[in-house]
């Protein structure tokens, strides 16, 4: 039977471009900034953002404890 080369070689080009990249794009180099710029913001700015974000109130009050929380504020 002939068909089985061919469902081996059509198995493997269908895998051969099966990479790990973990679904995300490069970032450029204002996102990194911005992302950079969040994981160094202290309690403080991190608490000034979610309260000037547009969430809705109940979401940024359970941030806002979230936030409290992690680092021991109260």
């Amino acid at each position: 039977m002939k068909v089985w080369p061919i469902l081996l070689l059509c198995i493997g080009l269908f895998t051969a471009g099966c990479g790990d990249d973990h679904g995300a794009p490069p970032h450029t180099a204002a996102e990194e900034k911005a992302v950079n710029d969040v994981k160094n913001a202290t309690p403080e700015q991190q608490i000034e953002r979610a309260q000037n974000s547009p969430m809705p109130q109940s979401a940024k009050d359970a941030l806002i404890k979230s936030i409290k929380d992690k680092n021991g504020i109260k």
